[in-house]
C-alpha cells in the first residue's frame, strides 16, 4: 500500500513549520529564557539546544518534502 504523495508532503511542511518554531525559540532575549527556566519542560532548555534540534527538524522535513516530490536519495 503506497501514500498518497500529499500525506507525505504535508506532514514535511509541519515538521519544517516545527524546526523554524525552534529556531524562534532559539532567538528569545535573556529574561524570556529565564523565564522559560523556570517553567522548565522542553522551554528550559538552553537556546543552543533549540537551535540545533529547530536546525535538526529543518532537515527531516526537507527530506520528507523530497521524497514526498519522488526524489530518492538513496537510489545508487
Amino acid at each position: 500500500m503506497r501514500l498518497p504523495p500529499w500525506i507525505p508532503a504535508l506532514v514535511g511542511a509541519l515538521v519544517v513549520v516545527f524546526g523554524i518554531y525552534r529556531i524562534k525559540l532559539s532567538l528569545r532575549g535573556d529574561e524570556a529564557e529565564e523565564a522559560a527556566r523556570r517553567r522548565g519542560g522542553v522551554y528550559g532548555m538552553p537556546r543552543r539546544t533549540h537551535l540545533l534540534i529547530g536546525i535538526v527538524y529543518i532537515l527531516m522535513g526537507g527530506f520528507l518534502l523530497l521524497g514526498a516530490f519522488g526524489v530518492n536519495l538513496l537510489r545508487r
